[in-house]
């Protein structure tokens, strides 16, 4: 079931530097950027030298060293500032732009601005910051993503949880990959432009086209399911009310309205056929990666995007190669890649839930669908086939949800047997009728209006389950313990041979998470 350490060295790699990466860090020693360029780049230089003299593990053992002082350093520069004591806020002057929204509805916009930061108690730095602006209505003319802003400001340092019942402000700042905190009126905050590079103008205009997508949703979704249509198609969750998204978490089903392999399967097979007809592959190869990039782009390039994106891309690359890897080490090949990029990326939890998600789904998928076919042969084989998909993804990613969101459904995997459906039909609907509106309208709104009924029925039957009394476990204790007892009992269960051996393996599970709890 699991595959051999020598069919996933991208897998070994991966562990075995987080590994170093996370003993690094903990260490009472403070990186600057120097110190560790350095050190990585004469960690480096060793790891070629035993290269050349044959010596492969001392080589292999310098590259990891590498790697964990490279994220360590990363983390260390990148992650929320923390302090020993509650600081109260501070003023400050912050010049910059915004580069996502996540909270429009009055009377609250918050949103992320990577600016130059001018505080009174520090000197001049720059970095990301989660502004809270109060009293704003959304219509304001620097309400925008991409907008320049410049604002007075009282900013703090993320507070670190204290007790059960407090919100976890720095786990979720470390999430977001912001290091300060800051709120001001909306009357402390005012348009600000500057002359903008070459990177700047392309950024803008690509801001634009996302601005412009919006504005069709907004044409072509009715106030009813405008908001899941907006996440849906273009992962901006800044419109859903609290309601929806508690709705969500509860029964489990939050990960249909994040950008992710569902939706980078649904452009590249539009991708393949439009350039199935080319002769060479390499061409095909590289149109493929284009509009793959390009979508993941235009959604705001989530960490889960990113992930499906450069595995459709490498996987394309493989099969014109020829080449038949073993699935986990594309996940993770594509793992170390993305944090060796953005070493913020390993506190996400959108980049945590996706590798994991994916991970089990490669390695357990196959093994629950013959478990399932065991135990229930008159099951019909997409019933067999979606529930595995399920559990492979739970039993991966439940720990993790737990852990840093405080739930646990109890009704993911119905839900999911519906919501996964019309999802789908309503994401393929909502591309092609974003796709056709600008040039044939009337064709755009037809399918539109499909994908509307979708999401109407979507909508409903998560409101109906999350209403009832036994949808979630809402404690963080006792949420933990039971996706934990879950997943323990789901991969004890596949090596069950009949009924009673599931059942009485169920009830093992089922008593000690009670005796846990």
């Amino acid at each position: 079931m699991f595959p051999k350490a020598a069919c996933v060295p991208a897998l070994r790699l991966g562990l075995v530097s987080l590994t170093a990466a996370l003993g690094i860090w903990l260490l009472p020693f403070r990186w600057t950027p120097a110190l560790a360029a350095y050190t990585v780049l004469g960690l480096a230089l060793a790891a070629a030298l035993c290269l050349w003299r044959r010596q492969a593990l001392t080589a292999y053992l310098c590259g990891v060293l590498a790697i964990g002082v490279y994220l360590a350093a990363s983390w260390q520069q990148h992650l929320p500032v923390r302090t020993e004591s509650l600081v109260p806020s501070f003023p400050a002057v912050v010049e910059g732009h915004i580069v996502d929204i996540l909270r429009v509805p009055p009377p609250v916009f918050r949103c992320i601005v990577k600016a130059r930061v001018d505080a009174q108690p520090l000197p001049p730095f720059e970095g990301r910051l989660l502004l809270n602006i109060a009293g704003a209505t959304g219509s304001e003319p620097w309400a925008v993503l991409g907008a320049g802003i410049r604002a007075i400001v009282r900013l703090r340092p993320p507070r670190t949880a204290l007790l059960p019942t407090d919100f976890p402000e720095r786990d979720y700042c470390a999430h977001l990959g912001v290091q300060w905190v800051a709120t001001t009126p909306a009357s402390a905050v005012s348009q600000w432009e500057t002359e903008a590079g070459l990177w700047e103008k392309l950024w803008r205009i690509l801001i634009q086209q996302r601005m412009c997508l919006r504005r069709w949703i907004h044409e072509l979704y009715p106030p009813t399911t405008r908001a899941v249509a907006l996440a849906l198609l273009t992962g901006d969750v800044s419109e859903l009310a609290p309601e929806q998204r508690r709705e969500f978490a509860l029964t489990g089903i939050s990960h249909v309205l994040a950008i992710s392999g569902l939706h980078i399967g649904v452009v590249a097979g539009a991708a393949l056929l439009g350039a199935g007809f080319l002769r060479w592959r390499w061409l095909q190869w590289m149109l493929f990666s284009l509009a793959t990039a390009l979508f993941v782009a235009l959604t705001g390039a989530q960490p889960s995007a990113l992930r499906a994106g450069m595995m459709a891309s490498a996987g394309f690359g493989l099969y014109i190669l020829q080449r038949v890897p073993h699935p986990v080490n594309v996940v993770a090949a594509v793992a170390v890649g993305m944090l060796l990029a953005e070493p913020g990326f390993a506190f996400s939890r959108s980049f945590q839930l996706s590798v994991l998600a994916t991970g089990g789904i490669t390695v357990l998928y196959t093994p629950f669908v013959a478990l399932l076919r065991r135990l229930f042969p008159r099951l019909p084989q997409w019933g067999a086939q979606s529930t595995a998909l399920t559990l492979a993804a739970t039993c991966t990613s439940a720990p993790v949800v737990a852990l840093g969101f405080g739930v646990f459904s109890l009704l993911a995997l119905p839900l999911n047997l519906i919501a996964v459906p019309l999802s789908s039909a309503a994401l393929i609907a909502g591309l092609l009728g974003l796709g056709i509106y600008p040039f044939v309208p009337h064709l755009g709104l037809l399918y539109s209006s499909a994908a509307h009924a979708c999401l109407k029925l979507l909508q409903e039957a998560t409101s109906f389950a999350a209403a009832l009394p036994i949808s979630a476990i809402e404690e963080r204790t006792g949420a933990v313990v039971a996706a934990c007892g879950t997943s323990v009992m789901l991969l004890w269960l596949l090596n069950a041979r009949h009924r009673r051996h599931a059942l009485a393996r169920t009830v093992v599970v089922g008593i000690g998470m009670l005796l846990g709890y």
